[in-house]
C-alpha cells in the first residue's frame, strides 16, 4: 500500500528558530507543553497515544462511534449548502486513524470521489494511520493519500479544489480542547478558503454553570477519563523522551480549574506530577521540580459552546450532542 500514500515534510515541523531539537532536548519546559505538541512525537509518544486510544476509560471508542453515527446528518447539511460530486477530507491530527477511517467510509457512500489529506506532528502516527486507512478506504480515492508531517496550526494551505468539489477540514479526537480556543479558531480560519467546511468534536460535561468551586463528586466525575495508567504514561511522555525518568517512577495528580479555556462554563483538567527528581537525557542537567503540569484538556457545557461557536468568524451550520460528545459543522462563508 506504500504507493498509495505520498509523504510530505512541511517546514512547520521545525517550529521556528531557537526551537529545534537541541533546544527541545535540553529544556524540559519546551518539551512539556499543555497543548500536547510533543506528546505524540517519536515511538514513545506514538505508542502511549495508541494505548490511550484503546483505553475504555478514556472514551476514544465512544467518540468514534458517535462520529460514525452522526456524520451522515452533518453531510446532509453540508450538501444543502454546496452540492458536490467530489469531496476532500483534510484531517488536522490523524492520531490512530480510527476516526478518519470511519469518516472516509461514510464519505465514500455519499460522493463519487474522495481525496484525503492528513496532517500530524508525529511521523510514527502518520505511518500507522495511513497503513490502516489505505487498506480499507482506497477503493474510491481520487488521488493518493497525502500525509503531511507537520504542525497543522502553522501550515499554509493552497486554495480549495475547483469545480464540483467540496473540502472539509476535521478537528477531531478532542483536539479542540487541548488549545486556547480563541487562538486555535483564528488559526483554523486562516487555513480555510471561502466555501470550506470544518467538522470538530468536543468533550462535554453536565455541570451547567461553573462558579469555580467543585465538590469532590464533581471533581472526580470530571477527571474519571484521565485518572488512569494509560493517561499518565501519555501525559508523561515528553518527560520520558528528554529525561532519564519513566512514568512508573512519577507521582501523578489532577486539577480541575478554568485557567486555560476562553469558553464560558468550560472546565480544564490538568494532569501533573510531583516531586520530580531526574536528569536531562543528553545534557545531564539535574532536574528537581516539586510540581510539573504535564497535559491539559477541556470539557464544555454544550449550550455555552454552541453559543461561543455561533459568535466566531466561521458560521455554525449544524450541531448535536450524544454520550458526552458535542459535534459541530461550520463553514467559511463565500464572499
Amino acid at each position: 500500500m506504500s504507493e498509495l500514500v505520498q509523504f510530505d515534510l512541511d517546514p512547520s515541523i521545525y517550529n521556528g528558530a531557537g526551537n529545534g531539537l537541541d533546544a527541545i532536548y535540553s529544556d524540559l519546559e519546551k518539551a512539556v507543553r499543555l497543548d500536547l505538541r510533543y506528546h505524540y512525537s517519536g515511538p514513545i509518544g506514538a505508542r502511549h497515544w495508541l494505548s490511550l486510544c484503546n483505553s475504555r476509560q478514556y472514551g476514544h471508542s465512544t467518540l468514534a462511534t458517535v462520529i460514525e453515527a452522526e456524520i451522515p446528518n452533518a453531510l446532509g447539511v453540508l450538501k444543502t449548502f454546496l452540492p458536490a460530486r467530489h469531496i476532500e477530507l483534510v484531517s488536522f491530527g490523524v492520531g490512530d486513524g480510527d476516526i478518519d477511517r470511519r469518516i472516509l467510509r461514510r464519505l465514500q457512500e455519499e460522493f463519487e470521489g474522495v481525496s484525503y489529506v492528513c496532517i500530524d506532528i508525529s511521523f510514527e502516527l502518520l505511518r500507522h494511520a495511513t497503513a490502516h486507512i489505505t487498506a480499507e478506504c482506497f477503493d474510491k480515492m481520487k488521488t493518493p493519500v497525502r500525509a503531511i508531517w507537520g504542525d497543522f496550526t502553522k501550515i499554509q494551505f493552497r486554495s480549495k479544489p475547483c469545480g464540483d468539489s467540496a473540502r472539509v477540514f476535521s478537528l477531531t479526537g478532542f483536539t479542540f480542547g487541548n488549545h486556547d480556543e480563541s487562538r486555535l479558531m483564528e488559526t483554523v480560519d486562516r487555513s480555510l478558503s471561502p466555501g470550506d467546511f470544518l467538522f470538530l468534536d468536543a468533550r462535554l460535561h453536565q455541570l451547567g454553570t461553573i462558579n469555580g468551586n467543585f465538590t469532590d463528586a464533581q471533581k472526580w466525575g470530571l477527571i474519571d477519563g484521565y485518572a488512569s495508567d494509560a493517561n499518565n504514561r501519555f501525559a508523561f511522555g515528553p518527560v520520558e523522551l528528554v529525561t532519564t525518568s519513566a512514568a512508573q517512577d512519577a507521582n501523578f495528580g489532577y486539577d480541575v480549574n478554568q485557567s486555560i479555556t476562553t469558553v464560558r462554563n468550560a472546565v480544564n483538567v490538568i494532569t501533573y506530577c510531583t516531586d520530580l527528581h531526574t536528569r536531562m537525557r543528553f545534557t545531564g542537567e539535574v532536574i528537581q521540580n516539586s510540581r510539573l503540569d504535564l497535559a491539559a484538556t477541556t470539557l464544555y457545557s454544550y449550550p455555552d459552546l454552541v453559543e461561543w461557536l455561533s459568535n466566531r468568524k466561521l458560521k455554525l451550520l449544524w450541531h448535536t450532542e450524544a454520550n458526552g460528545v458535542g459535534l459541530f459543522l461550520l463553514s467559511k462563508l463565500l464572499s
